[in-house]
């Protein structure tokens, strides 16, 4: 079964199912550096901060994310400071066990 092969890469290679964040404006109005993670799957649904290694990306607003199924991790790429400062650097996530790449 298909479904079933699935789910079982899904729990071998992922360490926390669900959709990632990175970053955003805190509530001061700060950039932020956390990792988020919302557990859908869940009910209710729950989302909590991620521990992770490596060398991660600085505090940003404004990247972008997108899922490198082949490679079974998570691209960041850009952003924004509160300094008007543009990114223009790329931070690998290993989603099997949360290593920064970048």
């Amino acid at each position: 079964n298909d479904t079933n092969s699935h789910n079982k890469y899904i729990s071998t290679k992922i360490k926390n199912e669900g959709i990632y964040f990175f970053g955003g404006l805190e509530e001061d109005g700060n950039c932020s550096s956390t990792l988020r993670v919302l557990k859908i799957f869940k009910n209710p649904c729950e989302l909590s901060t991620v521990a992770s290694i490596g060398r991660f990306p600085r505090p940003r607003f404004n990247c972008t994310m997108t899922l490198v199924n082949h490679i079974n991790c998570i691209l960041i790429y850009g952003g924004r400071n509160m300094e008007g400062l543009h990114f223009s650097d790329i931070f690998f996530l290993n989603l099997e066990n949360l290593n920064w790449i970048g």
